[in-house]
């Protein structure tokens, strides 16, 4: 993938056409070129990067451990209604509607990470503030009969944890059981980084892009 020309008239600061989508390798050249003009420090780059994600320290995903860099998960309550003849029972009406209405886990978590080539070339991303357009890995719904239960136990790897019939609000609402949804950025899978490449802090890094919003997006590159 090949730089965008810069323009004549760019400022020192070595930022090029606004987004450009570049290559680790194709961003880390540019950056040797500006070194060679510029005092450390001044380098000020959009753009949106192309690399592999990596971590010497990955996380697990909270459900089924996936070795990832990003993953998000919510456990909600599924009820029904239960179902009760209206005022006038000649009509036959009967209630069962039905939705979730109680969030009883919600956890996201993001490791500092790289993105690079496969022959070691890479570029330090800071998560802070990121948006993360991530993969659902895991939906599934889990049936719980809290009706004719005192309990039931849902284990997640951070905490397992014990609902009891107390969830039962109301008298006329019956828990049908628990939808599960799991969402990561897994290890090793090539990502577009949008946001400021500098070395202000020192290390040619990836951070929030002053005054945008969203100001740091990482997201899967498909092919």
């Amino acid at each position: 993938m090949r730089m965008m020309q810069r323009p004549e008239s760019e400022a020192p600061s070595g930022a090029t056409h606004l987004g450009a989508r570049v290559t680790v390798r194709d961003l880390l050249r540019t950056y040797q070129e500006h070194r060679g003009k510029h005092p450390k420090g001044s380098f000020r780059m959009p753009v949106e990067a192309i690399g592999m994600a990596r971590t010497p320290a990955a996380l697990r995903s909270g459900f089924d451990s996936r070795p990832c860099i990003y993953y998000e998960y919510v456990v909600e309550r599924q009820w029904k209604r239960k179902q009760r003849e209206a005022a006038l029972p000649l009509l036959g009406d009967q209630d069962s509607s039905s939705g979730q209405d109680v969030l009883v886990a919600k956890r996201r978590s993001c490791a500092v990470f790289w993105i690079g080539e496969r022959d070691g070339e890479e570029i330090l991303v800071d998560p802070a503030g990121a948006v993360f357009e991530s993969e659902t890995v895991v939906e599934r719904f889990e049936r719980v009969g809290l009706a004719s239960q005192t309990e039931a136990k849902i284990k997640v790897k951070e905490f397992p944890f014990v609902v009891t019939a107390d969830v039962e609000m109301r008298a006329d609402v019956q828990t049908l059981g628990f939808k599960f949804i799991e969402r990561v950025i897994p290890l090793n899978r090539v990502v577009a980084v949008r946001g400021l490449a500098t070395d202000e802090t020192g290390a040619l890094t990836l951070r929030r892009l002053p005054g945008a919003n969203p100001s740091l997006v990482v997201r899967i590159e498909r092919s």
